[in-house]
């Protein structure tokens, strides 16, 4: 799995993932839910620290 397709993954099953618009309602957006685009995704770490405990999980299964 790529970095792209595990940052969306973790983005779409986090409780936390906060859009800086709500693009869950565009279904034609171009933009995707992923942690890039989370504001709590802050100089490439989650603030609320769940990406890498979330990413060792999808790692294992």
């Amino acid at each position: 799995m790529n970095s792209a397709d595990l940052m969306s993954m973790v983005a779409q099953n986090c409780e936390s993932y906060e859009p800086p618009m709500d693009i869950r309602r565009l279904s034609n957006s171009a933009v995707s839910v992923n942690c890039e685009n989370c504001s709590n995704y802050v100089d490439g770490k989650c603030r609320k620290n769940f990406l890498d405990s979330a990413a060792e999980m999808f790692g294992r299964n």
